[in-house]
């Protein structure tokens, strides 16, 4: 092997190995990436879970507590519109039907003086919540400025309990606002409810809770102010009805787990897809790599048949010439024989040429053929008729028949021309038992097929697809040389006539049978 090849192998291996390795450490890279991203993403994923159930609890503490307010307005307002003066023990328990968590009702004047009151005595803690009421009594007030129609919340604990109390401040408008005559409180007044804890929770706060379990799963609990919240645990703070109290929140660790293993897969399926992209790109780089190398390798040989082709006939065109011009020869008929040597040389040549420059044009998608529906088997008498001489002086005999009558076929007369005469020179350079070719041509079903048969050594059936790819050429010990673009020109041709081009075994001995298909038309079918 010369030393420029094999430092050329070398490094086209070297080359190639370097590649993998890239590719590899590509794939390393992009797994420890993967797992260290994997982690990070756990944990963000973790904390935007909780973030999410954190602004969820955080919103179901607004609507416990805005529902608290409602439950407790409602009371209320329908107090206000009775007013101290025409309010009844009865028009209470009628209250206490509607609103169960009522449990006692207080009017108060400016003076914080005790107006009416439901039941009359409110117990030990008359004082405690008279003085608790004058601390808050708006500063506006003093001023002389109306107060505002707030409804204001706090808690006492009473034998031991957590007990809720509600006040909002009255005047004279808001009392007579029904209509009906009452005895108005001075302005300034102040109406205070006290509310069953427990019952206001059942009624108002309880669905809430059973709502958010339900979508978010977990277990969510209201607690006292005491209350020790778990590491774990969420919590959202009340700040208007219930202040100090929150919701306390343990979410469900499976659904999490779920939740981030569904995360992991997805990215792990992201992940897993581009490494797979990777490795198909690389498999895809590397069958490009060794097709461009077997390209041109194939265009190298091609290039050395082409001008190991071309040197014959140019040397003998080149010797002849030049003894036709030193006027060496006398004899006539040996002067016809050079003249003929040389026209056939130049053909040949010509030839070449124009089989390299269809090959190109119809590889590129130019139109070269122009059809029409003629008698197929004419074209083929008219073409063996014309190179009968060539082919006889090539030592190629022919042994044709041609069936009798075809329906018309679409080809074109100079496509049919370069399709023969390529099928013809391809089995002449492999033929034996003296050169004899066969050539046949005969209807099959819906098509007219062309048959060209040597009695050569033939073409194995695994290297025949081979055989009909551009610079491919087969080898045969003693055979003629060539371009290697015989057998791809003439299935070029053949698709730009919309026929099939095939390889076989002949049918009784040995060799290569090439068959092109031409469809019939369907109007002639």
């Amino acid at each position: 092997m010369p030393i420029a090849t094999a430092e050329r192998i070398i490094a086209q291996f070297r080359l190639h190995l370097s590649f993998l390795g890239l590719l590899l450490l590509a794939a390393l890279t992009i797994a420890g990436v993967t797992v260290y991203a994997l982690r990070g993403q756990q944990a963000q994923m973790a904390m935007a879970i909780r973030e999410s159930q954190q602004q969820a609890l955080g919103l179901l503490a607004g609507r416990v507590e805005e529902s608290l307010l409602n439950t407790m307005r409602a009371p209320i307002q329908e107090l206000r519109s009775i007013g101290p003066g025409a309010a009844k023990v009865e028009h209470v328990r009628m209250l206490q039907d509607t609103s169960p968590s009522v449990e006692q009702v207080l009017f108060l004047d400016r003076r914080m003086t005790v107006a009416w009151r439901f039941p009359f005595r409110l117990g030990r803690e008359d004082n405690r919540i008279t003085n608790w009421v004058i601390q808050r009594v708006p500063r506006e007030q003093g001023r002389g400025t109306p107060p505002h129609l707030l409804l204001t919340t706090f808690l006492e604990t009473i034998d031991g309990k957590p007990t809720l109390f509600a006040y909002e401040a009255i005047d004279e408008t808001s009392v007579k606002s029904n209509g009906n005559p009452s005895v108005p409180l001075s302005a300034g007044g102040w109406l205070v409810l006290r509310f069953k804890l427990d019952t206001l929770k059942a009624h108002s706060v309880v669905p809430l809770l059973a709502d958010f379990t339900r979508d978010q799963g977990g277990a969510v609990n209201l607690h006292d102010p005491g209350f020790e919240v778990k590491k774990d645990s969420l919590n959202s703070a009340l700040t208007h009805v219930l202040p100090g109290w929150k919701l306390v929140y343990e979410p469900p660790s499976q659904a999490t787990e779920r939740r981030l293993a569904g995360q992991r897969w997805v990215i792990i399926g992201i992940v897993g897809g581009a490494l797979i992209a990777i490795a198909i790109t690389g498999y895809a780089v590397w069958r490009e790599i060794q097709r461009e190398q077997a390209l041109v390798d194939l265009r190298n040989r091609f290039v050395a048949n082409v001008s190991h082709e071309l040197k014959t006939p140019l040397a003998l065109i080149r010797m002849y010439a030049e003894t036709l011009s030193l006027q060496r020869l006398k004899d006539q008929n040996r002067q016809h024989e050079y003249h003929k040597v040389i026209l056939r040389e130049a053909e040949r040549l010509s030839r070449m040429i124009e089989n390299v420059l269809d090959f190109e044009r119809l590889r590129s998608g130019v139109e070269v053929y122009h059809l029409t529906e003629t008698d197929l088997a004419a074209s083929v008498t008219d073409v063996l008729a014309r190179y009968e001489s060539q082919l006889e002086e090539s030592g190629v005999r022919l042994d044709v028949k041609l069936e009798h009558p075809l329906p018309p076929v679409a080809h074109d007369r100079e496509g049919l021309t370069e399709i023969l005469l390529n099928l013809l020179d391809n089995a002449g350079k492999y033929a034996q038992s003296g050169g004899l070719v066969q050539v046949r041509l005969a209807r099959n079903n819906d098509h007219v097929e062309l048959k060209v048969s040597d009695f050569g050594p033939g073409i194995p059936p695994q290297d025949r697809a081979r055989m009909l790819r551009a610079f491919e050429r087969g080898v045969v010990p003693g055979a003629a040389g060539g371009s290697g673009l015989g057998l791809a020109l003439v299935e070029q041709i053949a698709k730009s006539h919309h026929a099939r081009f095939t390889l076989d075994e002949p049918d009784g001995h040995s060799g290569v049978k090439a068959v092109v298909s031409f469809p019939i038309s369907q109007g002639n079918v």
